[in-house]
């Protein structure tokens, strides 16, 4: 489990409606939540006010306070409230709680606040819990009638053109394939669960009461436009009924104690609560789950776009993306950089320890990369990660360089300095001057190669440049030595000039060497990299896959249901969505695949 860091302790105000009149985000609240690491299991409550929304909230945190709770016909909770903790059965998860306020407050009478606070409330979670008073039937039915308005303050996409991810082309037919599961809470209930005389649960009854009627007369159309909502965007629906919690008024249940509470209704309670716990599936968009980070970018992205007009779904996801990609990228190269600087230990005298150093630390890069990286199908951010890491592997690689110069520089020029004072002393303009100076740098080389070992081998081009740069001084002590005659002068220097070329010629062979041991090396790493990219590619595409599988399963069912009700124009209209959503598993099943322009250094 990640440390406290991160975690909100107490409810705190995630979103809040500004002196403007807009919502707006809470930005050290945000911050909180981009330190979760884990996994975020988001539960959202909306209802009117005064229905005891505050206190389910409260017992799924597992405390009897906390959500302000009211009995007053004053709606407590304003904007949106935020409470998480360590999910108590998925480990390394996070349950995030957000309670909204209560719809329709007369003090606010704000229809389009309320439709805000819904859309949120409904885009941000993995469960939505609509909490009403009442029965299970036709009047609880038409409490939900802000579900038959949702298509008007949310979109898909912008524009609402060409396909989705979901490969449909409309706006609402989409709904499915971003919204959460849907659970009805329905406090006060004493009536009997019975479907003609027989007992049945209250999600039998639910299901009962969202059957569509035939018919073109308005009342029809209007009976079955919320149930036809109800049923397409939300696929997977649970429903709790509670009853009373105590004999009698109770004005206060943060102030009263379980045991106060009746018998039937902390069983009900506790099977809302399990329900929630085990059944509640992490915060995914598109397969993918999501972390405190990513749900926080999405926070701010849908609710800066409900602040400038209406929330486009797709949008605020490739926004999400997008942050969450450039940060990927970022971390992954320092992370690089970071592993690097503490790996090697400069200077590094075999170029081939350097490229496996390099290989390692760029297998950690790439994994912490892919491990964040959200649909980045093009590779466009990792390749911009490749370009980030090349340009710090010849940072290094330079730097290595710099040192390892510096380094057979200083020892050449200590060695050199008697030699020097020597020269200044007039010691070698003497007859037989040059034997000696011949004889002080060839001891100059050995003492050179014997001090600075593997690094005078690795660096030997350092010792040629100093060797040539002494040239010029070498020719004028071999003119002045009396001793040497001219024929012995021209057979020296053709002497050196073919030593200086073997050297080069020997250098050469060397770097070559151990250019292609690098080569070997990096196509090894290369090849890991790309084994590593495509399992992730894979693992993906298969979040994906089960993603559209169980979107189409759900469509398959409701256009089953839709024919035995006798709406075939319907059943066709669901079997096109199918159809467009197979076709988009297909694309989606390519674009999987790594293509050749992927590049891995």
């Amino acid at each position: 489990m990640a440390p406290d860091l991160g975690i909100i302790r107490e409810p705190k105000c995630l979103v809040e409606t500004g002196p403007d009149g807009k919502l707006a985000v809470n930005g050290s609240v945000v911050e909180e939540l981009k330190s979760i690491e884990g996994h975020v299991v988001v539960v959202s409550i909306a209802g009117p006010y005064r229905t005891g929304k505050s206190f389910l909230m409260n017992k799924l945190h597992g405390q009897n306070k906390g959500f302000t709770l009211g009995s007053t016909v004053q709606s407590q909770t304003k904007g949106i409230w935020i409470w998480v903790r360590e999910h108590p059965r998925q480990k390394d998860n996070y349950l995030v709680l957000l309670d909204t306020e209560g719809l329709g407050d007369v003090e606010k009478g704000d229809e389009n606040h309320d439709n805000q606070i819904l859309c949120l409330a409904i885009l941000l979670a993995s469960a939505f819990v609509y909490n009403v008073m009442g029965v299970i039937g036709n009047d609880a039915i038409q409490k939900l009638h802000f579900i038959t308005e949702l298509a008007k303050h949310i979109q898909v996409r912008s524009g609402d053109c060409g396909e989705n991810r979901s490969g449909s082309k409309g706006n609402d037919s989409d709904f499915d394939f971003y919204f959460p599961d849907f659970v009805y809470a329905i406090r006060d209930f004493t009536l009997e669960l019975e479907i003609n005389g027989h007992e049945v649960t209250s999600d039998e009854y639910l299901e009962h009461t969202l059957t569509m009627k035939t018919g073109d007369r308005p009342e029809v159309k209007n009976f079955n436009k919320i149930r036809s909502c109800i049923r397409k965007y939300f696929r997977h629906r649970k429903c709790f009924t509670f009853i009373p919690p105590v004999a009698g008024k109770c004005r206060r249940l943060d102030e009263v104690s379980d045991d106060q509470l009746l018998p039937d209704f902390r069983q009900e309670a506790e099977a809302f609560v399990n329900y929630i716990y085990g059944q509640t599936p992490v915060k995914k968009i598109t397969g993918r789950k999501l972390t405190g980070r990513m749900f926080a970018s999405l926070v701010e992205a849908y609710t800066e776009q409900i602040r400038t007009g209406t929330p486009y779904v797709e949008n605020a996801v490739d926004a999400m993306a997008r942050l969450e990609n450039s940060n990927a990228k970022q971390e992954a190269a320092e992370l690089y950089y970071g592993l690097m600087l503490d790996s090697l230990n400069m200077p590094v005298l075999e170029d081939a320890d350097f490229s496996r150093c390099h290989s390692v630390c760029l297998a950690k890069a790439i994994d912490l990369f892919l491990s964040k990286a959200l649909f980045d199908q093009n590779q466009v951010y990792q390749r911009q990660m490749n370009e980030e890491i090349e340009k710090q592997y010849k940072e290094l690689v330079n730097m290595n360089e710099t040192y390892c110069r510096e380094r057979c520089q200083e020892a050449l020029n200590e060695l050199y300095e008697p030699i020097r004072k020597k020269l200044t002393d007039g010691k070698y303009t003497i007859s037989g001057g040059f034997g000696l100076y011949k004889n002080d740098m060839t001891k100059l080389e050995d003492t050179y190669r014997q001090n600075l070992g593997r690094l005078a081998t690795k660096m030997h081009h350092v010792l040629l440049e100093f060797l040539h740069s002494r040239r010029t001084e070498e020719d004028a002590i071999l003119r002045s030595d009396e001793m040497v005659t001219a024929k012995e002068r021209e057979r020296e220097l053709e002497r050196q000039k073919a030593v200086e070329m073997e050297q080069r010629k020997n250098e050469a062979e060397r770097q070559a060497e151990l250019q292609q041991q690098m080569l070997e090396q990096q196509k090894l790493a290369h090849d890991q990299n790309i084994a590593r990219l495509e399992t992730k590619m894979r693992e993906d595409a298969a979040a994906a896959e089960k993603h559209y599988e169980e979107t189409m399963d759900k469509r398959l069912t409701e256009m089953q249901r839709l024919l035995s009700e006798g709406f075939e124009r319907d059943a066709d209209a669901m079997k096109a969505q199918i159809a467009a959503l197979q076709n988009q598993l297909s694309q989606q099943r390519n674009q999987s695949r790594p293509r050749g322009g992927c590049t891995i250094l």
